[in-house]
């Protein structure tokens, strides 16, 4: 689950059904992903790092099947000898962060260790022994990580406290402390759909909610800052799985 959820009282409210439970929890896990700028929760995806001086657009390789996905030998020009950028070994891989955690680095269908390599800076991975990582070895070099902070025990309270309030609107309960903008449609007794602009404004209107979404975007933004320039080299990775 890309958001775990501790509910209130150790249980899940009563009279909610199993669909609404699990409908409840995907609605709070997906919206605290969109108000805390996607930093915090999310799944893990593997993505084939490129040299940093290379200068060919990022490519991101959707998954649509179970079957594992390449790039072909064509799309693989993307990460590697072009554009003046060398095959020689590079020191610290790049990420797009931020990087919560690493699952696993693998090179050749060989699995690292956890204890050969770490996090610099909260996104630059290098090998504690210093040497270096391959700069064009393509699908034969892969890392598996989570682009964003783990969802600690605040977070996954605070994510039982919207379902919950979520699981209200459902049952049609007066309690229910989301905006009124919510709307309600029934199919097959299950399935809800929130007004657009829901939350417009970056915040729920429950307290407890809002104040752990302003820890992590504190001036309730829409999307997450970046700054760019033709003049510095680019950090490439063309990501093997499906959009988050």
């Amino acid at each position: 689950m890309s958001w775990p959820v501790i509910w209130p009282g150790g249980t899940t409210p009563a009279g909610a059904s199993p669909e609404q439970v699990a409908l409840a929890e995907t609605y709070a896990a997906n919206t605290l992903r969109f108000l805390t700028l996607n930093r915090v929760g999310g799944n893990p995806i593997t993505v084939m790092p490129c040299a940093r001086t290379c200068r060919r657009p990022l490519m991101r390789a959707a998954l649509f099947s179970p079957v594992p996905f390449y790039p072909s030998a064509t799309d693989l020009r993307a990460c590697g000898c072009s554009l003046g950028c060398g095959c020689s070994g590079v020191g610290g891989v790049e990420l797009d962060g931020p990087v919560g955690r690493i699952d696993e680095v693998k090179i050749n269908g060989t699995v690292l260790g956890p204890d050969e390599y770490l996090v610099m800076d909260g996104h630059t991975l290098i090998r504690k022994d210093h040497t270096n990582w391959p700069a064009c070895a393509g699908k034969d070099f892969t890392v598996t990580y989570l682009q964003g902070y783990e969802v600690d025990d605040m977070g996954k309270f605070i994510a039982g406290l919207l379902a919950e309030e979520f699981i209200k609107a459902m049952l049609a309960d007066k309690k229910c402390r989301l905006p009124s903008t919510i709307t309600t449609m029934a199919r097959q007794g299950i399935s809800y759909e929130l007004t657009k602009g829901m939350f417009v404004d970056g915040v729920t209107g429950i307290p407890e909610v809002d104040a752990y979404v302003v820890l992590w975007n504190p001036y309730g933004l829409r999307t997450r800052p970046a700054v760019y320039s033709p003049d510095l080299p680019h950090s490439h990775q063309v990501t093997l799985g499906s959009w988050q």
